[in-house]
């Protein structure tokens, strides 16, 4: 094992093959002759992911690992690989990239011809939350948790209710009055840290007329 027939020698010793005794090559026989096989190292190489986060669960570990030279190695997902706080984005060679590199993409494909170590690159994830402030019925968004500096779209008020109170918008100052123009709904704000939105209320009147006309003695 490890070893790939490279072909014959009349040298017990060599290193390589001969030519003149190349398989399938004649030549003419004038005496008893010995030929040696000639057996050259193959050279594998391995692919190891490293979670490169104490925190994480295990790495995902490739089956076909050592890979003979010039192999086609298919990139792994993080399978069972997870951390809590963060979301996993993919691969690189760099320990301490910030980003992936989309050479190593899980599900791409690469050469082989040395070993390799993918380490997992995580960025830390945010949560958005909606607060009905006193009201019923806040949205609640399904896509948490973001990664960092994610943009998500604010909710409309959909169901949420305050009694007659009408929503005015969101702050992230529970005792705001107004609605903070940085959370219209619909439209977009980028994630950078864990966000509390609280619906702003404001009361409604209600106007009676009297119609009833007074007797005046």
């Amino acid at each position: 094992d490890g070893y790939v027939f490279a072909g014959w020698s009349q040298d017990k010793n060599a290193t390589g093959p001969d030519e003149d005794y190349a398989p399938g090559e004649t030549f003419k026989i004038t005496q008893n002759e010995t030929l040696y096989a000639v057996w050259e190292k193959v050279l594998t190489y391995t692919v190891t992911y490293d979670k490169n986060l104490d925190d994480a669960s295990s790495a995902p570990v490739d089956g076909n690992s050592p890979y003979t030279t010039n192999s086609t190695v298919t990139v792994l997902g993080a399978g069972e690989m997870k951390a809590d706080g963060y979301v996993f984005v993919g691969w690189s060679q760099n320990e301490n990239a910030t980003s992936a590199d989309e050479n190593y993409t899980p599900g791409k494909t690469f050469t082989i011809n040395q070993d390799v170590t993918l380490y997992a690159v995580w960025v830390p994830t945010h949560t958005l939350t909606y607060d009905a402030n006193g009201g019923e019925n806040a949205p609640v968004d399904g896509k948490n948790p973001y990664p960092d500096g994610a943009i998500v779209t604010i909710a409309e008020q959909g169901g949420m209710t305050k009694g007659t109170d009408a929503f005015k918008g969101w702050s992230k100052e529970q005792n705001a009055t107004e609605a903070d123009d940085a959370f219209i709904p619909g439209s977009d704000y980028q994630l950078t840290e864990d966000t509390t939105l609280y619906a702003v209320w404001a009361p409604t009147y209600e106007v009676i007329f009297d119609t009833d006309v007074g007797h005046h003695g």
